[in-house]
């Protein structure tokens, strides 16, 4: 009898999936257009999808705005001083990496770990390289995504005080 419920999602993939999601926002915000919030989210939701259907053997990602909106919430809470950072690495670092990944798949087989170790760092290798896609993460202040059309502070005009005026008092 088959299990009942939704199946459990690949902890791998999953985490692809959210570092996905936060450099493609943080990318979203910070490009020169200077998204608001909503339109970040979708652009966001579609960089997501369009990244998936290049990589055979991957399904499409299904993926909302909501479940962007969720995992802004999880990893980059408001109120927090610091969040999760994803960021995107160059042509030249992935590279790199993809040559420690290997590396180190061949130092696993030939101290004699178990072969699922080197067999799983050489598949992601291997769908780093198809997908040509590396970030860096990890831990530090949460972004600050000011308005764009918020005024300078030194612009500001200083406050007036609301100043009562005495009550007249009969005689």
């Amino acid at each position: 009898m088959a299990k009942r419920g939704r199946p459990k999602k690949d902890g791998l993939e999953e985490f692809f999936v959210i570092t996905l999601v936060l450099n493609a926002y943080n990318q979203a915000r910070c490009a020169g257009e200077r998204l608001k919030h909503s339109s970040a989210v979708r652009e966001t939701v579609e960089r997501v999808r369009a990244c998936f259907p290049d990589v055979p053997g991957f399904p499409p990602v299904r993926i909302s705005g909501t479940a962007v909106k969720r995992i802004l919430a999880r990893y980059q809470p408001r109120g927090f001083p610091d969040a999760f950072i994803v960021s995107g690495i160059g042509d030249a670092e992935l590279r790199q990496d993809l040559a420690i990944y290997q590396t180190l798949a061949d130092q696993a087989e030939a101290l004699g770990y178990p072969e699922v170790l080197g067999k799983a760092l050489r598949e992601v290798a291997e769908v780093a390289a198809k997908m040509k896609v590396g970030f860096s993460f990890g831990c530090g202040p949460r972004p600050d995504y000011p308005r764009h059309n918020a005024r300078s502070r030194q612009a500001a005009l200083p406050r007036q005080t609301f100043q009562p005026r005495p009550f007249p008092v009969p005689r």
